[in-house]
């Protein structure tokens, strides 16, 4: 079954993760694809994530949907806040009154060639520690958590220009394979304290953050 996990938040707020096993054309969606999404898997994970929003809110207003370029999508007519993500044959959504990230990621060891793009020096102290107290975190894993845990925030925030060493600082995720943990956001002179949520599966890693603590 492509539905893989479904988590209702609350009354307001719901997630869910897709294991892609259709074609193109078995997402019937009532608005096209971006025009600048050519390449074929890139258009079937789109099409995968947008049919998400519509399992999770069967009012969710397709015709008033906005994807800009750059910056967040959104609907014109404010009905929902949402977010998607993709990677390889997973899609994810999140839908909500207010403000969400959500990040899916799968395991490849090329995110230890980006470390030192989003690893904050006191990141990498608990990292550190983690993995040299027998922490059931393996250093893959752990990595993946962390660059998962920053594009779920970057998501959240939706206005772009942000740092992923300065801007963005998560604390130390103490439980697997799922928790919580806390993480700031500084943007436009401001600090945005946040919750984070994460699930490890066994094939992908997902975080999600909706609400300001």
């Amino acid at each position: 079954m492509p539905l893989f996990y479904q988590q209702d938040i609350n009354q307001t707020t719901q997630w869910a993760l897709w294991r892609i096993e259709e074609s193109l054309q078995d997402f019937k969606l009532p608005i096209a694809l971006p025009a600048n999404i050519t390449h074929p898997n890139k258009q079937l994970q789109h099409a995968a994530g947008r049919h998400l929003l519509g399992f999770l809110r069967r009012d969710f207003a397709y015709t008033s949907l906005e994807a800009p370029l750059y910056g967040k999508p959104y609907l014109r007519d404010g009905s929902y806040e949402f977010s998607i993500s993709h990677a390889q044959k997973w899609a994810a959504a999140i839908v909500s009154n207010e403000p969400v990230g959500i990040d899916v990621e799968t395991y490849t060891p090329r995110v230890f060639k980006i470390a030192h793009k989003f690893i904050h020096p006191t990141e990498k102290i608990w990292m550190d520690d983690l993995l040299e107290n027998a922490s059931i975190w393996t250093p893959l894993h752990l990595h993946i958590f962390l660059w998962s845990a920053k594009e779920a925030l970057y998501k959240w925030w939706g206005k772009g220009a942000l740092d992923f060493i300065r801007d963005m600082q998560v604390q130390a995720p103490l439980q697997f394979p799922e928790g919580s943990v806390a993480a700031s956001l500084h943007a436009e002179g401001k600090t945005f304290n946040l919750q984070l949520h994460y699930k490890a599966f066994s094939d992908c890693m997902l975080v999600w953050v909706k609400s300001i603590c």
